[in-house]
Parts: structure tokens; C-alpha cells; sequence
């Protein structure tokens, strides 16, 4: 049994420095730029409206993310083995090591809109913003509607002193939230026990507004939130 546990770790460790020595291809990166471009002003969209109640528009502008053409799937297999990996590295708080795990896995499927969302978390925590944030459009350009990944981009945008953006991405993720009552929680935790006065802020305004999300509204036109420009990344 020992023997076959250490086999087992071995292989382990061997298919890990096989995704480390194959990085996504040049076409494949390609083929992600092209795919944000389109994804990126319907996001954009969604986040100016999220602090309003227009859920047509929110409807409309995740339905045209839906109908782009996305990259060609790689290893997801691979992508989630890594992913659990990076998820017990989250657990201890380590996260440098959590992002190493999930750039492999990353670069084994870069389709995989859990591994993105995850990295771009882990990013975030080690204070690479720009990485960060990309990671997170990503994972939005395939699901448009993950609450995981906006609440994660509110706590980005709040830490870059975007307070309007970062509220209106807390709204978002409550709006799509398959658990609302989860995510009220998880919005009060923010606001009184961030080390972040700005996300504090936004989580608190986002918290004063979710009882009004609860229920259906009628279309309005969408409030203003963020400039396109906070929602700008490189490739």
C-alpha cells in the first residue's frame, strides 16, 4: 500500500512538470485575446448596470457572451486535479504556492471557468492586481453569470479605489447568487472584517441594497457604476 501511494505521488508530480513544460500555443493564446475582445464590452456593460435593476439588459448582454465562439477545450482533467490541489493551498493560506498550482492548471485548460476564477482569487491575495483582474474577465467570458467571480472582481475593483464598480460587482454576484442568504453573508464578513476600508465600504452599500434584489424588478435604465476604463486588462 505504502508503495503504491509513492507511486501514486510520483505520477502525480510527473504529470504536474508535464503541464509546467507545456504552456498553452501561441494559436491558443491567440484565440483567448480575440475571445476577450468580443466578451469584454458586454462585461463592461453588465457592470455599469449591475447597481440598477434593468435585468433585461443584464440578460441580454450575458446571452450575447454565450453565443461567442470560445477557444477549444484542453486537458480538464489535468485542470481540475491541479485545481483541488490549488484549493488546499487556499485552505492554508499559501497563496504564491496556490497561484504556481494554478497557472498549471490553467495552462492545461484554459477554458475551465472554475480555474479561472480560483487563480485570479490567488492572484489577487498576492497582490498581482493586473494578473489578477484578467484571470477573473476570463472566467466571466465564459460564465458571464458566476456570483463567485464578480464578488472576487468587487473586492479587486474596491482595492483599487473603485467603490462604484466594486458595489455594483457585489450586486451582481448577489443577483446571480444561487445561495442569496450565503452571499449576504458573506457581503457582511467583508464589511466589517476586510482590511480594506474602500471594499469595507462598497460591501456595506452592496449589503444596504441586496433586500432590494431579492425579488424581480421592473426594467430601469441601468445607474451609472464604474468607467469602461477600470475595466481595462491586458491579454
Amino acid at each position: 500500500e505504502e508503495m503504491q501511494k509513492a507511486e501514486a505521488a510520483r505520477l502525480a508530480e510527473a504529470a504536474k512538470a508535464k503541464v509546467e513544460a507545456a504552456p498553452p500555443t501561441p494559436q491558443g493564446r491567440d484565440a483567448w485575446r480575440a475571445h476577450l475582445d468580443q466578451a469584454l464590452p458586454h462585461l463592461k456593460n453588465m457592470l455599469n448596470a449591475g447597481s440598477g435593476n434593468n435585468a433585461d439588459l443584464l440578460q441580454r448582454e450575458a446571452a450575447q457572451i454565450r453565443t461567442l465562439q470560445q477557444p477549444p477545450r484542453g486537458d480538464r482533467r489535468m485542470a481540475r486535479s491541479l485545481n483541488q490541489d490549488g484549493l488546499d493551498a487556499f485552505r492554508k493560506n499559501a497563496y504564491p504556492r496556490a497561484v504556481s498550482i494554478l497557472t498549471n492548471a490553467a495552462s492545461a485548460d484554459m477554458s475551465d471557468e472554475e480555474v479561472a476564477n480560483n487563480l485570479g482569487f490567488a492572484l489577487m491575495r498576492s497582490g498581482r492586481s493586473n494578473e489578477a483582474q484578467a484571470n477573473l474577465l476570463r472566467s466571466l467570458s465564459l460564465n458571464p453569470v458566476r456570483s463567485s467571480a464578480w464578488f472576487n472582481l468587487g473586492q479587486l475593483l474596491g482595492g483599487a479605489n473603485n467603490e462604484n464598480g466594486a458595489y455594483s460587482a457585489f450586486l451582481l454576484a448577489y443577483r446571480f447568487s444561487g445561495n442569496q442568504e450565503k452571499t449576504k453573508e458573506w457581503l457582511s464578513k467583508l464589511a466589517q472584517e476586510d482590511p480594506d476600508s474602500r471594499v469595507r465600504a462598497a460591501a456595506k452599500r452592496a449589503l444596504g441594497s441586496t433586500s432590494a434584489r431579492s425579488a424581480p424588478a421592473p426594467s430601469s435604465p441601468p445607474a451609472p457604476a464604474a468607467p469602461a476604463s477600470a475595466m481595462a486588462m491586458d491579454p
